[in-house]
This record gives C-alpha cells, sequence and structure tokens, in this order.
C-alpha cells in the first residue's frame, strides 16, 4: 500500500512538473540566464523611444547591466561605465544600462539623469519580463555577453577595480 502511494505522488509531480515546463514554451518565455547560456533577447525603448534588441548587438561583446537611479552602488559606477565607453567605444564593445526604475515620467527622470552625469553608453527602459528572463533579484547586476551571444560572467553587487576587472573580462574575449 505505502509502494502504490509513492508511485502515485511520483507520478503526480512529473506530470505537475511536465505541465509547468510546457506553459512556459507555450508563451515564450526563457529560462532565466546563466553563465554559460545563451543570453535572452529582448525589445526594449532606449531613451529616444527607438527600439533596441539585444540581437542587434550580435558580434560584439555587451556588457549588460541592470540598474536604477535610487540605488546607491548602481549611481557609483557610472563614471566606470563612462571610462568603459570610452575606453571601448571603437572596438565592437556594447553598454547596454537596463533600468529598473519605476513610476511616473520614468524615461524624463531617466534622460535627465543621463544628462546631469554625461552618460555616454545606452540606457533602456526595463519591464518585468527582461528581469524575470535574467532572473534579477538585486541590483546592480552585470552580464558579459560575448560575441556570439552566450552569457560568460555575471555578477551582482559592486566590484573592486571595477574598470580594470571589466577591461580584463572585455580584452579577452575581442
Amino acid at each position: 500500500m505505502k509502494y502504490n502511494r509513492f508511485i502515485l505522488i511520483v507520478l503526480i509531480l512529473s506530470v505537475l512538473s511536465a505541465v509547468a515546463c510546457s506553459r512556459g514554451t507555450e508563451t515564450g518565455q526563457q529560462s532565466p540566464a546563466v553563465t554559460g547560456s545563451k543570453a535572452p533577447d529582448f525589445t526594449l525603448r532606449d531613451l529616444k523611444g527607438n527600439r533596441v534588441r539585444l540581437s542587434d548587438y550580435s558580434g560584439k561583446v555587451v556588457l549588460l547591466e541592470f540598474w536604477a537611479t535610487w540605488c546607491p552602488p548602481c549611481r557609483a559606477s557610472v563614471p566606470e561605465f563612462i571610462t568603459l565607453q570610452d575606453q571601448y567605444r571603437d572596438r565592437n564593445v556594447a553598454i547596454l544600462a537596463v533600468s529598473v526604475d519605476e513610476g511616473k515620467d520614468t524615461t524624463g527622470k531617466l534622460a535627465d539623469f543621463a544628462r546631469e552625469q554625461k552618460i555616454n553608453y545606452t540606457i533602456l527602459v526595463g519591464d518585468e519580463a527582461v528581469t524575470r528572463a535574467y532572473n534579477i533579484k538585486s541590483i546592480p547586476a552585470l552580464f558579459i555577453i560575448d560575441k556570439s551571444g552566450v552569457i560568460v560572467s555575471s555578477q551582482t553587487g559592486t566590484a573592486e577595480n571595477f574598470t580594470t576587472t571589466f577591461s580584463r573580462q572585455i580584452d579577452k574575449l575581442l
């Protein structure tokens, strides 16, 4: 009798698992991003309202950051990203900063912030789908994506020697 119950429980869990997996596939959801996997593609708007797709950067190394204007460590890393953008501007590298800011006139507030900080890299207005696809639980979160679109590195939080650390990783991928 105990054996039959065990088999029944295993069968029920298997069916539930299969149903959950198929639902993700039917709705077009991707698995959360992990190092070594293909970076989930997305389409977001930049501060000028243009649609930007991650796949548009195929053939480039991409630094993908999730951040917010209200996040002190995120704000502290802005000068580092500006330096990296200056350093790699003409070297097949793209920096995409996906903002998780919310509220009224998010784009306007981001544009004001970018102007004040003299940000020279692309800022995108994030949404729930992209934060879910990249499994963002805290910020800042940074992904380094190689030229073929594979995530080669990810980090949550701040990095010591930010510019040097990421320059070494980028240089290896170029």
